[in-house]
């Protein structure tokens, strides 16, 4: 239907509207930019081939090596990943193979890549499991060429199709979600009073430190803790902090597809945060609350009154500021 699509619905232009940090767009900015939604909108019209079916480019063939080389080098801060949900691996320069994103990005700066990774990933472009990427990603431009996408047919033999792009450089590397500012100490390096968990794996009913309930890197939004508790509501979680902390920080996120839950703080019994219901993988919330002359923390997680389904919940980077 009229206006179900695009930019009239875009939450990215409603997030401008009702204003965001103080930015102000003018009018050319802000055509532009709907403009360029508007202009990706129902894009894929023609991406099914013989060759593809169900548009899918990265087939076994070629995923099964880059799993295998993501799961033995990625997958210590990525969490496991099948290329269902956290895809940034799966991805080609159809142009050079060499600038894929899964190359760039885990090769260090000193060899030309990104250096996004915490510590050296790929040192060189002699490292094994380098060029297995590559040549899995090189075999799958190969075969683009040779069977390319419907939906690429109107650039062919034009000078669209060669173009150079000139990249900006990439981003400094920003403080990330491990990194621990100074005076502050993980919760799950704490020794709990009491725990429980609705469900785990195992039948222990018990949270998880440092990973999610089922075992997986603590997920929160758009980014991948390697510190916090993950657990599955109801859940209670009792800390003594005996007066010797000012503030406890976390982000929190309902972990699991189709869940709803709610997050609690108390301190000594009073509620200090409230999280509202929120849904399974859609956003997160951010907590810094005082807990200053708090002795006992208690961290809740309620099943929002309607079963604990799919109820996994992350307490992402939980931590305590000392005294």
């Amino acid at each position: 239907p009229p206006y179900t699509y695009g930019s009239k619905v875009s939450p990215l232009m409603q997030l401008l509207a009702a204003g965001h940090h103080g930015v102000t767009l003018t009018d050319e900015e802000r055509l532009r930019i709907s403009n360029w939604i508007d202009a990706n909108g129902v894009y894929y019209d023609r991406y099914e081939n013989e060759h593809y079916p169900n548009r899918q480019i990265f087939g076994d063939r070629v995923r099964k090596p880059m799993a295998e080389a993501y799961g033995r080098r990625c997958a210590g801060c990525h969490g496991q990943s099948d290329g269902a949900q956290d895809t940034w691996w799966l991805s080609l320069n159809r142009r050079n193979a060499t600038l894929s994103r899964a190359l760039l990005a885990p090769l260090s700066r000193s060899a030309g890549g990104w250096g996004r990774c915490e510590g050296t990933v790929f040192a060189t472009t002699e490292d094994a499991d380098y060029k297995v990427f590559l040549a899995a990603l090189t075999d799958l431009q190969t075969e683009l060429a040779q069977y390319p996408r419907e939906d690429l047919l109107s650039i062919r033999d034009t000078p669209a199709e060669t173009q150079v792009v000139t990249l900006p450089d990439p981003p400094t590397t920003s403080a990330r979600p491990s990194d621990l500012q100074e005076g502050w100490i993980w919760l799950s390096h704490l020794r709990w009073q009491s725990a429980s968990a609705g469900w785990s794996p195992n039948g222990d009913k018990l949270p998880r430190l440092d990973r999610s309930i089922e075992g997986a890197l603590l997920v929160a939004g758009k980014q991948h803790y390697r510190k916090g508790i993950g657990t599955h509501a109801p859940s209670e979680i009792v800390y003594d902090l005996n007066r010797a902390y000012t503030r406890f920080a976390a982000e929190v996120c309902a972990a699991e597809e189709g869940g709803t839950v709610v997050f609690q703080v108390y301190g000594d019994d009073r509620l200090v945060f409230e999280s509202g219901v929120m849904q399974g993988l859609r956003g997160s919330a951010q907590i810094d609350v005082s807990v200053e002359g708090i002795k006992q923390l208690r961290l809740v997680v309620t099943d929002a009154g309607d079963n604990y389904f799919a109820d996994c919940a992350n307490w992402a980077g939980a931590r305590l500021k000392r005294d």
